[in-house]
């Protein structure tokens, strides 16, 4: 018989903030399920985000980090490789529903 090893996707910088902030908190704070947020960890190709978490949630995770006193900012949303002229890009680009 076949043993097979679980391996968790770890797609930064989505997989941090849910380590930091915690799963149940975001579920709350976001009013989504504990699934849909595990997927932003995900790959795209696996039905996942990518490592990025969904714009509209970014403002209530940085208001409740700051509360709680986490080392969140803007910046921790973005893959630390991304320079500051692809991150306004990025930010500036519109987002499909």
């Amino acid at each position: 018989m076949e043993t097979r090893i679980r391996t968790y996707n770890r797609l930064e910088p989505a997989f941090g903030i849910i380590r930091a902030v915690g799963l149940q908190t975001l579920v709350v704070l976001t009013g989504l399920d504990a699934r849909t947020v595990r997927r932003w960890a995900k790959p795209k190709a696996t039905g996942g985000t990518g490592g990025t978490i969904p714009t509209k949630y970014q403002p209530a995770i940085l208001a409740h980090a700051k509360r709680a006193g986490l080392a969140l900012s803007e910046a921790s949303f973005f893959p630390r490789d991304l320079s500051r002229g692809q991150r306004a890009r990025t930010q500036a680009e519109p987002v499909a529903a």
